[in-house]
């Protein structure tokens, strides 16, 4: 993290939090309702899904930072 935001680490991080605490609700908003409308197996398989779906996002992260100076 520090790496890729140079000026404002301390907001970097606080930004990181906050998107993980969303992405703990929003998680949690639609496994309920996946629960609730169809079965807790679907609440796996969206799980899934949304774990496959991050993957091919992100990939190993390593094009989503900075080239790195010493290298």
């Amino acid at each position: 993290m520090p790496r890729n935001v140079d000026d404002l680490p301390e907001a970097a991080g606080g930004l990181m939090v906050a998107v993980i605490q969303a992405s703990i609700l929003l998680g949690g908003v639609v496994g309920g309702f996946l629960l609730d409308l169809v079965s807790i197996r679907a609440t796996f398989g969206g799980s899934v899904l949304l774990a496959i779906v991050a993957l091919a996002i992100t990939g190993t992260g390593r094009r989503l930072l900075k080239p790195n100076p010493e290298s």
